[in-house]
């Protein structure tokens, strides 16, 4: 990646958090991620390597109640939305093949979207 786009990608990131968040204060678990998240980019913009074992930004489980609790569902284009997804179920829902899959170290489901 070439030092404009780093640079690019560091001002972004800096300004949508700033956008996100700039009014409200954060302690405990959400201040940590943001550390997390703040030493990630330095460390990208300085060139060095970033061991991906030690960042976990979001870490949501689908497999109880779906949505999860504190979740809305919204639904703006009147398609099925978010649904709760058995890995290895097939066909995809929706589609004429394909099978579900889960992240690395993922448990037994997944939110899967679609829309109109």
């Amino acid at each position: 990646m070439s030092g404009v786009m780093k640079i690019s990608t560091v001002v972004f990131l800096i300004a949508a958090i700033s956008l996100a968040f700039g009014q409200k204060r954060y302690s405990g678990t959400e201040a940590q991620q943001f550390t997390i998240l703040e030493e990630y980019v330095t460390a990208i913009n300085s060139g060095e390597p970033v061991a991906s074992s030690g960042i976990n930004i979001i870490d949501e489980s689908f497999e109880g109640t779906f949505p999860p609790a504190g979740w809305t569902k919204l639904n703006p284009d009147g398609g099925s939305g978010w649904a709760k997804q058995a890995i290895g179920t097939t066909p995809i829902p929706g589609w004429t093949g394909g099978v579900v899959t889960g992240p690395a170290n993922g448990g037994s489901a997944v939110a899967f979207a679609t829309w109109n």
